[in-house]
């Protein structure tokens, strides 16, 4: 079948390529962003080794390091997805799962040499391997379920902000890890079928290669959407309100949805944001909501949305040691396009610049 060995290794070649640009992005731009880069280098590994083995016979011994490598991507991705919880034992929670994961990588040295010295004999392969990464996929899609459970008075705080959907986003692409488990597993039980088997490994790459593409695109999109931190902080101290005013009903609760927009959804950061906009979403009109800022908080809006961004720029920049964020994906995160613009704002209303306020406050905050 030569149209599809040419339409597989086609979808193999690109998968490389995106998968080696995709990983450098992922590791080395950013220092918060490993266990997913890893996951993705790793699977590019795989898939050239892949491309290797089918070339020359001499690289026979290659597809047995994928079965070790395999072994790897799964706790990659679930502590990818545990990184963005609130997690204090995260250090002793990855050591124990080492600990736990190394009796079961001796077991798949052992295959993955019984398996080479099969192929030299002529004997068929066993499908030992495949089986034990497919249950390991299976343990750990249990322990992100337990994980989702443990934290869902979390995943409920955050909802709205950018944390959120990068665990929505984690989520995903475990699923996407699952299906593609799935697939590998059920392809090795159908050996025998040559057009199963071809059928098999189009679906497979192709869902990897869909994948890597989407991943890119929104690191691409958003420089520090991927970003892992157990150590991250989403809390803020709101401008407070001016003392001896009486709150009629009605401005009580305009002024309650308002934190709700700026504490809980952060809608701050949306960086087309203006005045009527805010106002629509409060259901109020502009001048109402002008209103209130100035008689409550005795700021315009301008104002109060610069002090809210400049409270999170704050955090972030004294957690940036922690998270490995950059200064340039803080100012794209709180809703600045130009740099430019962000240092004269920010050294406007702190008398230091960014990079100045991190080396001056380099403090860890736990959650």
């Amino acid at each position: 079948m030569p149209v599809i060995d040419q339409l597989i290794y086609t979808v193999l070649f690109i998968i490389i390529l995106t998968g080696s640009f995709l990983s450098w992005t992922l590791i080395f731009k950013s220092k918060s962003r490993n266990y997913l880069g890893f996951f993705v280098l790793t699977f590019t590994l795989i898939t050239i080794n892949l491309i290797l083995a089918s070339f020359t016979s001499s690289y026979v011994a290659f597809p047995m390091l994928n079965a070790f490598l395999g072994y790897l991507l799964t706790p990659f991705l679930f502590f990818h997805f545990l990184s963005l919880l609130k997690v204090k034992s995260f250090k002793k929670l990855s050591k124990q799962h080492i600990i736990i994961n190394l009796p079961l990588l001796m077991i798949i040295v052992f295959w993955i040499f019984d398996d080479y010295r099969r192929k030299i004999l002529g004997f068929d392969t066993n499908n030992l391997i495949t089986s034990l990464i497919g249950f390991q996929c299976g343990v750990y899609l249990f322990l992100v379920v337990i994980e989702v459970v443990k934290h869902k008075q979390f995943i409920i705080e955050i909802k709205h902000t950018l944390q959120y959907k990068r665990v929505v986003w984690a989520l995903l692409i475990f699923g996407a890890h699952v299906l593609i488990t799935s697939l590998i597993v059920i392809k090795d039980s159908i050996s025998e079928s040559i057009l199963l088997n071809y059928i098999m490994l189009t679906a497979i790459f192709t869902t990897l290669l869909l994948l890597f593409v989407i991943i890119l695109a929104k690191s691409q999109r958003g420089p520090s959407f991927f970003t892992e931190s157990y150590k991250l902080t989403i809390k803020l101290k709101e401008p407070s309100i001016s003392k001896n005013i009486d709150l009629s009903i009605e401005d009580q609760n305009i002024i309650n949805n308002l934190r709700v927009l700026m504490n809980t959804e952060k809608i701050f950061k949306d960086p087309n944001l203006n005045l009527s906009v805010l106002a629509d979403q409060l259901n109020i009109s502009s001048s109402k909501l002008t209103s209130i800022m100035k008689e409550y908080y005795n700021k315009s809006y301008t104002d109060l949305i610069s002090s809210y961004r400049l409270m999170e720029v704050k955090q972030l920049l004294k957690e940036s040691e922690a998270t490995g964020s950059r200064i340039n994906e803080i100012m794209y995160d709180v809703g600045f396009n130009s740099r430019s613009t962000f240092n004269t704002w920010f050294k406007k209303n702190t008398g230091f610049t960014p990079s100045e306020y991190r080396k001056k406050h380099n403090v860890f905050n736990l959650l």
